[in-house]
């Protein structure tokens, strides 16, 4: 119902419909059943890695809940637009967390954030380098944000500079 509202992201109803495909499998499995499961493992492989996450999951149920709960959040967030824009349709969207401190603390937060995640990716292999790239550029977007909201204020005020 919320994907034929326009509620979601191609990727969050095919996480929706992975999600359902686990859940099913537990529920209606007359025999025991767990997450290194080939066909559940499978799905909970294939769920994509959401804006909210930051760290890899260390276990298939880990990523299954982590997925879960941002997915809950940002259909919440959708459906928060929809009524304050007395019933617009919006098409569905990520969330996107911010950058605490001032101007010049943002901008060493994601400098450092994306130092640690290229020192990572070295290393990173599979699901773990997906994430990470899915990060780094999630960080570059931050970096850029703020690097815009710094000429805003530098235009307002005349005392931030761009670094």
């Amino acid at each position: 119902m919320a994907d034929a509202l326009g509620l979601l992201t191609p990727h969050q109803t095919s996480d929706f419909d992975r999600l359902r495909k686990i859940r099913n499998e537990f529920a209606h499995n007359w025999l025991p059943v767990s997450f290194s499961d080939q066909n559940i493992a499978s799905h909970v492989q294939a769920l994509n890695f959401h804006s909210l996450e930051d760290e890899f999951p260390e276990t298939p149920s880990e990523k299954v809940r982590t997925t879960m709960g941002t997915l809950l959040l940002e259909v919440r967030v959708a459906t928060n637009r929809l009524r304050e824009r007395g019933g617009a349709v919006p098409s569905g969207r990520h969330i996107l967390t911010g950058v605490l401190g001032d101007l010049d603390e943002q901008i060493r937060t994601c400098r450092r954030r994306l130092t640690e995640i290229r020192d990572e990716l070295a290393l990173a292999e599979g699901d773990k380098r997906r994430l990470l790239l899915a990060c780094k550029h999630r960080w570059e977007g931050k970096l850029e944000i703020v690097r815009l909201n710094a000429g805003d204020r530098q235009g307002e005020c005349g005392r931030f500079r761009r670094s």
